[in-house]
């Protein structure tokens, strides 16, 4: 049930991601809220499960815009380190998943920002920083409840009990 729950989750925030994301930010700086939540999953549910989270994910980005590999790469890549780091550095509840996702987050725009710059495209790089850590700073601040209420989400024993037992209903 879990798994229907996260799946849920993702896609929602695809939904908003497509629909209501870009209306909603302001001068091009708003949340990514499938960032958000891969690495809010992956730090809760570990390494594979994030990695597969975020190429589902990510596949379903690259379907819908064309570009394959950009989004699954990129999501994968924050599924699995974020779950790793999970795992190995022990978080605790607040500090150390902001962190976590402040530093994937600015990680996977590294490449957009690289073939930026390669290309010689004419863009204001001190605007495009800001505006890079300003959607860095929104999303951790959008982070921290999505990330503790999914935690509440996954402890609480109704949604790990299967629906139906086997000759029950």
């Amino acid at each position: 049930m879990k798994a229907v729950l996260d799946v849920l989750l993702l896609g929602l925030a695809l939904i908003y991601q497509l629909g209501f994301g870009a209306t909603l930010s302001f001068k091009g700086v708003g949340p990514d809220l499938i960032c958000v939540c891969l690495c809010s999953l992956a730090i809760w549910q570990g390494p594979a499960y994030g990695a597969v989270s975020g190429l589902l994910a990510g596949l379903v980005l690259d379907g819908l815009f064309g570009h394959f590999g950009f989004y699954a790469s990129g999501y994968l890549a924050i599924g699995l380190f974020a779950g790793y780091l999970a795992d190995k550095l022990r978080f605790d509840r607040v500090v150390a998943p902001l962190l976590c996702f402040a530093v994937l987050y600015l990680v996977k725009e590294l490449p957009a920002l690289a073939y930026l710059f390669f290309a010689d495209v004419p863009i204001s790089w001190p605007l495009a920083m800001l505006k890079l850590l300003g959607c860095a700073l929104l999303g951790a601040a959008v982070f921290l409840p999505v990330h503790l209420g999914l935690g509440k989400l996954h402890a609480w024993e109704v949604i790990q009990a299967p629906l139906f037992r086997r000759g029950k209903w």
